[in-house]
């Protein structure tokens, strides 16, 4: 990588695959989904192997995973506290989510949308095994990356309100777009979804309760 670029402008090149990625899967998406194989192939690859090169690119440039969230609780006193915030994320993002949802899919049916919920099996281990691997690797990179990363770039350039303000526009507006493969209303209840977690990311600034709270939503979804 350039030695003249920032910093920032490193860790910005490093994620940008990824999200690029996840904004263009649903032109495929629902042709690699014709076959299990190929589409668990992909998306090990893009979900697995993907973020833990961009870990190790990061760790390169000696950018360590607690500038982007992830802080250990030290303490029994902190996991408890990381446990009640994972929960009230869960229980005020869920609710919202899936009221969101059902009243948006009434307005917006979808229509040749791609679901991931489509390509889990229908019963036994593997749809457990499944649907666990789409809500744990999608609450940890995607928290990491559209919360963690998204405000440490953003916070390099604007301070204040300014920044906070960017900041939770920004992550929204992305997360949303990246989930446009799924049709309109599942699309803005992902933008609502993000939107109350960004808002909290403010305040908590760090990762596990948000990682915990969106592994929890999608498992439902997915399960």
């Amino acid at each position: 990588m350039n030695p003249d670029l920032t910093l920032h402008r490193k860790i910005g090149l490093l994620v940008l695959p990824y999200v690029a990625i996840q904004f263009l899967n649903g032109f495929y998406l629902p042709a690699l989904a014709q076959s299990p194989v190929v589409f668990w192939i992909y998306d090990i690859s893009v979900t697995g192997f993907l973020p833990v090169l961009i870990y190790f690119a990061l760790t390169k440039l000696n950018v360590s995973p607690r500038e982007y969230g992830f802080k250990k609780p030290y303490s029994l006193y902190t996991t408890e506290k990381v446990a009640g915030q994972a929960l009230m994320l869960f229980m005020g993002a869920g609710i919202v989510y899936f009221i969101a949802r059902s009243l948006l899919l009434a307005l917006y049916p979808p229509s040749n949308s791609f679901f991931y919920g489509n390509v889990i099996p229908t019963e036994g281990i593997l749809r457990l095994l499944a649907a666990l691997f789409f809500s744990v690797s999608a609450g940890v990179v995607e928290s990491a990356i559209y919360l963690g990363i998204a405000k440490l770039l953003i916070d390099e350039k604007l301070k204040g309100s300014a920044g906070r303000y960017v900041f939770v526009i920004v992550s929204t507006v992305v997360f949303a777009s990246v989930h446009w493969e799924q049709g309109v209303a599942l699309m803005i209840t992902a933008g609502i979804t993000q939107l109350i977690f960004s808002l909290a990311y403010l305040r908590i600034n760090y990762l596990l309760p948000f990682i915990a709270a969106h592994a929890a939503i999608d498992f439902v979804i997915f399960y």
